[in-house]
C-alpha cells in the first residue's frame, strides 16, 4: 500500500480505514465525503479530530464533517495548502487554520500551483484583512510597483 497515490471512497459504505493508513506514504488524494466512517483517519459525520496524515497528501475532501473540531495535523502538510474545503464543518476551531494561513501568506514561501485556497464556515472577515467593504463587486487598487507583488489575498463572505 506504500505506492497507493489516489484513494476515492466517496459515497461508499466503507466504515473504517485500517490503522496502516499512515503508512500510505505516496498518497496524494483522499476522498471520503459521504461515507459513514467513524474511525481513522476521518469521519464525515462523527470524527472530532484528524489524526496524523501522510505528508505526501495533496488533496483531502473534508466538507460536511459536521463533528470535526480540530485539524491541527494538516496545518504542517505544505502540499495541502492548494485547496482546503471545510464547508459545513460546524464545530471546527478555525483560529489555528486562519493563523497558519496568515503566516503562510506572510512568509512569501512558494505554494503548489501558486495558490492558497481555504473555504470555511463563518460570517466574518479575519481582522488581518485591512480593507473591508460590502457589496457585490471587488476593486483592487494596485501600486505602481505591482510587478514586485508576490500575491494578493482576499476574503469573501456571502449568505446562502
Amino acid at each position: 500500500m506504500e505506492s497507493l497515490q489516489h484513494l476515492y471512497l466517496s459515497k461508499t459504505g466503507i466504515k473504517e480505514i485500517p490503522s496502516s493508513f499512515k503508512h500510505m506514504i505516496s498518497l496524494i488524494t483522499l476522498k471520503l465525503d459521504g461515507t459513514p466512517i467513524k474511525e481513522l483517519p476521518l469521519s464525515i459525520k462523527d470524527k472530532v479530530s484528524l489524526p496524523e496524515l501522510p505528508p505526501s497528501l495533496r488533496f483531502l475532501t473534508t466538507h460536511d464533517c459536521a463533528s470535526l473540531e480540530t485539524v491541527i495535523s494538516i496545518i504542517n502538510i505544505s502540499s495541502l495548502w492548494f485547496r482546503r474545503d471545510f464547508t459545513n464543518c460546524f464545530k471546527l476551531d478555525q483560529k489555528p487554520l486562519v493563523a497558519a494561513m496568515h503566516l503562510k501568506i506572510q512568509s512569501g514561501e512558494e505554494t503548489p500551483h501558486g495558490t492558497i485556497q481555504m473555504v470555511l464556515l463563518g460570517s466574518e472577515i479575519p481582522e488581518w484583512f485591512g480593507d473591508k467593504g460590502i457589496g457585490s463587486s471587488l476593486t483592487i487598487q494596485l501600486p505602481s510597483n505591482c510587478h514586485l507583488l508576490k500575491g494578493i489575498a482576499f476574503c469573501l463572505v456571502f449568505l446562502l
